[in-house]
């Protein structure tokens, strides 16, 4: 039997600073809850693109069967539901579109939870804010190639 057990993050997860450990976990359950309203709806949109694509082979079924009283009926109410499956298939791209608007600033606080404590310079870290994000990282590559320059800036400073 698989038991879920709640794991909290090692210290080395999260800032050192309370006000930065409270702005990164809720960067994280905003990210979190974004992306599973984009998933939710995403599966949505896939159901109601196949029943669009059930009510066109009705109606191209229906046209094909000879005339009865109760044929153009039928046909208005299979016109009538592939408006509506067109209308929530363009309320869920606009439903995701929202999702995906509101992951985008949680990560951002995220990243900013993080680099408001490194001793970097203020243009620096503005830098690295607008680097572009990772598929797995908080920070992407154009940021990791920013840390190293600075860390080669210090050693070099350093040293002379």
């Amino acid at each position: 039997m698989f038991r879920q057990s709640r794991q909290l993050p090692s210290a080395s997860l999260l800032p050192s600073d309370k006000n930065s450990k409270t702005m990164d976990r809720m960067g994280k359950k905003v990210y979190t809850t974004s992306t599973i309203a984009f998933r939710a709806i995403n599966y949505q949109t896939h159901m109601v693109t196949y029943a669009l694509d059930l009510v066109s082979q009705s109606t191209s079924l229906l046209a094909s069967t000879p005339d009865c009283p109760t044929k153009s009926d039928l046909t208005s109410k299979l016109s009538l539901a592939a408006q509506v499956a067109r209308h929530t298939i363009h309320c869920s791209y606009d439903a995701a579109e929202a999702a995906v608007r509101s992951a985008a600033p949680a990560s951002a606080l995220c990243r900013y939870s993080w680099l408001k404590l490194q001793p970097l310079p203020d243009d620096s870290k503005a830098k690295i804010m607008d680097a572009p994000l990772d598929n797995n990282l908080l920070f992407g590559k154009n940021a990791v190639e920013l840390f190293k320059n600075l860390q080669k800036k210090r050693q070099g400073a350093a040293g002379h």
